[in-house]
């Protein structure tokens, strides 16, 4: 399909240009006032033959430009829709690995180059060469030593040009390079920007931010100058052929005045081509930079499905018993796991909480059973099915999750609840009532259809949290898992998640990775990680009280008021579950 596209494309590109050199060579038949054999002699005749020339070469400059634009851009979808495609399905690693800027850089600037520069520049290529070879043809044609001329000419300048491409080419990249910079440290100073203000870190971070867009506007100051170096070289080559066409139609004796107006005219679209070809040879050549970052992110490494993918039934999980069994997982190939053969059960509708020091590997436990990252040793199963023969779709949408961070889109209330619209605006108030947001949305004069900014920037961070749950509670998922959901929350909102989960939930299996040690206090079971592997799994009234458990440790790092508080609320959980 490719080369008959470029077939197509030639074949259009020939015919205009024919028809451009033809009216053009008519009117120098014109102007000899020859006869034809069939004794058309009127002007009439070469007018009318002129213009029927002329209309069909706009015709056809018509298709040509349509056809150009509609294939340019059907080309120009595709690459972003198969790059688009590769990046969201790329293993979360690719972008522990690539900076933000950089994937912006391309969304954006280099998206863009192949939407609209790169069409405009490659119509204009094609143009451009097909009057070169057609002129070159009508010159040498008229006088056959200027061909022995311009070969002398072109080596110079493909010389001229071939220097000008060899010194663009790396400073294009290290512009793309100086762009991202900035653009990523943009990023990363607004989306940081309280810190740095808490800080006081804003000279450093405005200087941090000018140094970077100086390196950025030197590297386009020297693109210019190579710009005007190529230029200056290319007009005086194309100035000498269009002086020595000129001499050399002057000097022959065997040319007709018409035909060396021809000549003429024909050696100042040569000039025209090399002046404007070498700036397009360039530009395209920097155009491609995009191209072969569309070509890399095309052959990006996609998460696994699995080889043999087991059928779950529709209501999977129905009951939501969790199992590790001796799982090792790294988050990158080839280095070292931070999951080190661990293994423990959960049974279904048990309230378990993930607790350890910072880097022991609690939040790699879900990034695990979500097959994030993928697994070297072990299995992990979901209601006895084996997690990795289940399609990532199928094991992914079937379990509720809410992450340390909300994560809330623009929208509206209702499209961040319920984005496939599955639910009525009863069920969907009733929800947020029992996560106590009802006078949240009574106040809103559009209710469900209020506003969301991006990041739900209009709803403080506790209202956020609450609408994800809400967002959970409508998952029918036997299985919620909480990844330190309430660390960034103050007591009394932290006090409002656990009593929503504590009357909503109590018929699924809870699994909450909690920093905070109150949060976790009256679950059923205490899973302590320490370097990856299972240190400790127990009831929290137990732990408590065995000197020798990490999780005694953690708790009294506390303090002694609030080691006594939470052994009080673990071992009145324990009374309770006992009378149950």
């Amino acid at each position: 399909m490719g080369w008959g596209i470029f077939a197509t494309a030639t074949l259009i590109f020939i015919i205009g240009q024919i028809l451009r050199v033809y009216s053009d060579n008519w009117i120098s038949v014109w102007s000899k006032r020859k006869y034809t054999n069939e004794g058309y002699t009127s002007d009439a005749f070469y007018a009318g033959l002129y213009g029927v020339t002329v209309t069909a070469f706009i015709i056809v400059s018509f298709i040509r430009a349509y056809w150009n634009y509609d294939a340019g851009q059907t080309a120009a979808a595709n690459i972003h829709e198969a790059t688009f495609a590769r990046v969201l399905n790329a293993p979360m690693h690719f972008f522990h690995v690539t900076p933000i800027g950089n994937l912006l850089t391309f969304f954006t600037k280099d998206v863009n180059t192949i939407d609209d520069v790169l069409v405009d520049n490659m119509l204009l290529f094609f143009i451009l060469f097909w009057i070169l070879i057609l002129a070159l043809g009508v010159v040498t044609y008229n006088l056959p030593i200027f061909l022995a001329i311009a070969g002398g000419l072109a080596v110079i300048y493909i010389i001229v040009v071939r220097r000008f491409l060899q010194s663009s080419e790396p400073m294009m990249r290290v512009s793309s390079e100086s762009v991202s910079a900035v653009v990523a440290h943009t990023a990363e100073t607004l989306s940081g920007l309280a810190v740095v203000r808490a800080f006081c870190q804003q000279e450093k971070f405005l200087s941090d931010n000018i140094k970077y867009q100086t390196r950025s506007t030197v590297v386009t100051f020297s693109i210019a100058n190579l710009s005007l170096w190529r230029a200056f070289r290319v007009d005086i080559i194309g100035s000498l052929l269009v002086l020595l066409c000129c001499l050399l139609a002057m000097l022959s004796e065997s040319i007709e005045a018409a035909d060396a107006g021809l000549v003429v005219s024909n050696s100042f679209q040569i000039l025209l081509f090399f002046s404007i070809m070498s700036r397009f040879m360039g530009e395209i050549n920097d155009n491609m930079s995009a191209i072969e970052q569309a070509c890399i992110m095309t052959e990006l490494p996609q998460e696994e499905e699995p080889e043999y993918e087991e059928e779950v039934p529709h209501d999977w999980p129905s009951a939501g018993s969790i199992s590790f069994d001796k799982v090792v997982m790294p988050y990158l190939p080839g280095k070292p796991p931070v999951l080190k053969g661990i293994t423990f059960a959960i049974k279904n509708k048990e309230k378990v909480g993930v607790v350890g020091r910072t880097g022991a590997g609690k939040s790699s436990l879900i990034v695990a059973l979500y097959r994030l990252a993928k697994i070297k040793k072990g299995d992990i199963e979901v209601d006895g099915v084996d997690c990795s023969h289940v399609k990532l779709h199928s094991l992914r949408s079937r379990m509720a999750i809410i992450p340390q961070e909300p994560v809330m889109f623009s929208g509206t209330i209702r499209t961040n609840l319920d984005p496939f619209y599955e639910y009525s605006d009863k069920e969907l108030i009733d929800v947020l009532e029992k996560c106590l947001l009802g006078p949240m949305i009574k106040s809103q004069e559009d209710g469900l259809n209020a506003h969301v900014e991006p990041m739900g920037a209009n709803f403080s961070l506790g209202t956020q949290q609450l609408i994800c749950l809400a967002r959970a509670m409508l998952n029918p998922s036997p299985i919620l898992l909480l990844d330190e959901a309430t660390a960034a929350l103050d007591s009394d909102t932290n006090a409002a998640v656990s009593q929503v989960l504590k009357d909503n939930f109590s018929d699924r299996t809870i699994f909450t990775i909690a920093h905070r040690l109150d949060t976790i206090i009256e679950s059923d079971r205490i899973l302590t990680v320490s370097s990856g592997v299972v240190a400790e799994f127990d009831r929290p009234d137990i732990l408590i009280e065995d000197p020798n458990s990490v999780f005694h440790e953690l708790c009294m790092n506390t303090g002694k008021a609030q080691y006594q508080e939470l052994a009080r609320k673990a071992k009145a959980h324990f009374e309770e579950k006992k009378e149950q």
